[in-house]
């Protein structure tokens, strides 16, 4: 059973606000890395109905591009108003708008996936959320659904840390959890995830749930495949409870069904 250190309140610093509610614990030298939004949790209301919101804002003529806007998820917001043509001016009314239906309670937690945190901290592994929101919507999207208790460390970009696909968010999340990076997974929905893992030195694995359709995110050469939660679920199961052998090259963790995950690669290593 792993020892775990009293919850404590973060520390204030440059990304880090005084106040937060995200809580540290000591877990050993294996890390858990979630991307947020798709991942983690479930924001397809808000996109919709805060970019609708963001158009009205500022009368903007047309319908607004829903689907290439999600198509983008995660990736940093400037980055994708410049890639659909969109003025940055659109930023500021989109992020009001998505603070407020945060605040109502329309970011859900992606099913099973706080089981799955619950799960990994119990095996004494750290989770980190590395996400390419700002830190205080990412602060409270987590408040809000509950999954601030089931963190440890919170990445969000900053002057000093570029948003993903770099990997200064990644690799700061295993300085502060005191993890190397070859004993740190990344776990997302998005191509800048699974880039951002490579560039930092670490394992990934893509997620099926999420924006992306699964085509790009085999492309972009994850270590593991997870279609569900579910199949995450057997894949952290089987890793943990049954021998396997070091294999290099994408593992795909089902298809859906739950089946054990066959000729896994080692990790940690």
């Amino acid at each position: 059973m792993p020892r775990h250190r009293s919850r404590s309140p973060l520390q204030a610093g440059p990304d880090r606000p005084r106040g937060s509610t995200i809580t540290r614990i000591a877990t050993g030298k294996r890390a858990l890395l979630v991307d947020l939004d798709g991942t983690l949790v479930d924001n397809a209301a808000v996109t919709g109905r805060a970019l609708a919101a963001a158009f009205t804002a500022l009368d903007l003529p047309g319908e607004p591009p829903e689907q290439q806007f999600r198509a983008l998820s995660g990736t940093a917001l400037p980055q994708i108003l410049a890639r659909l043509g969109l003025p940055p001016e659109l930023e500021r009314p989109y992020r009001e708008a998505t603070v407020a239906l945060i605040g109502q309670g329309a970011v859900r937690v992606c099913a099973g996936m706080d089981t799955v945190l619950r799960a990994q901290r119990a095996q004494g592994m750290a989770v980190a959320v590395v996400t390419n929101k700002d830190r205080s919507r990412a602060e409270l999207v987590l408040e809000r659904t509950g999954l601030a208790a089931l963190v440890d460390e919170l990445l969000a970009p900053t002057g000093a840390l570029a948003p993903k696909p770099a990997p200064d968010m990644l690799t700061a999340a295993c300085a502060r959890l005191d993890v190397d990076p070859s004993q740190a997974v990344m776990l997302g929905d998005s191509t800048v995830d699974i880039a951002a893992a490579r560039a930092a030195g670490m394992d990934s694995i893509a997620c099926g749930w999420g924006a992306a359709a699964i085509g790009e995110l085999v492309v972009a050469g994850p270590r593991w495949m997870a279609h569900t939660v579910a199949d995450l679920g057997t894949l952290f199961a089987s890793r943990i409870e049954g021998p396997w052998a070091a294999t290099p090259g994408l593992r795909v963790a089902g298809r859906g069904s739950g089946a054990a995950p066959a000729d896994l690669g080692r990790w940690p290593r």
